[in-house]
C-alpha cells in the first residue's frame, strides 16, 4: 500500500517502507540525505558507536562477514553456501573428509562447482585447475610411489 502523502522534506508522494508500505516519515532519497549529513556532521561519533558495536556482537559479525564475503566472492548467499553443506553431508567433494568447508569454484567463469576441505581447494589452486598438470602429477606419483593404494 503506497501512501500519497507528500515528504515533509522535498515533497516527494512515494513515500513509506517497500516490505511493509506503512509509512517511515521522509522519501528514501531524503532519508539517505540525512543520514548522510549526520555522518559528516558526526564521523568520530559514528566510528566510535560502529567499533562498540562490534565488539559487543561478534557472532552477528561474523555471519554478516561471511554473508558479505560469499556474495562478493561467489554470488551466492549464506543460506545457499548452507544448502551445499547439507547436500554435501558437510563432506568435502574430493577426498570425503567432514571438516569445515570452502567454496570451489571456476576461475575462468567464476561459477561455484562444489565444496571441497581447504587441503583440497588449495591442491586444485597449484595445479592452475589444469586436468593436464594433474595427469602428470599422478603419473609422477605413481612412477614413484612405495606405498600400496587403497
Amino acid at each position: 500500500m503506497k501512501s500519497h502523502l507528500p515528504c515533509r522534506r522535498c515533497g516527494a508522494t512515494e513515500r513509506g517502507n517497500p516490505k511493509t508500505g506503512k509509512l517511515t516519515g521522509p522519501c528514501l532519497p531524503c532519508r539517505r540525505i540525512a543520514s548522510k549529513t549526520y555522518y559528516e556532521n558526526n564521523k568520530e561519533k559514528c566510528i566510535q558507536s560502529a567499533i562498540q558495536w562490534r565488539k559487543d556482537n561478534p557472532n552477528k559479525v561474523k555471519v554478516i562477514e561471511k554473508q558479505s564475503h560469499l556474495k562478493k566472492r561467489y554470488g551466492i548467499s549464506l543460506d545457499e553456501y548452507y544448502f551445499l553443506c547439507v547436500e554435501q553431508d558437510q563432506r568435502c567433494a574430493i577426498c570425503n573428509i567432514e571438516t569445515l568447508l570452502v567454496v570451489d569454484h571456476c576461475h575462468i567463469t567464476n561459477s561455484v562447482r562444489r565444496l571441497l576441505c581447504r587441503s583440497c581447494n588449495q591442491g586444485l589452486g597449484h595445479f592452475k585447475d589444469n586436468i593436464y598438470l594433474m595427469e602428470k602429477a599422478i603419473a609422477y606419483l605413481e612412477e614413484f610411489n612405495d606405498t600400496p593404494t587403497e
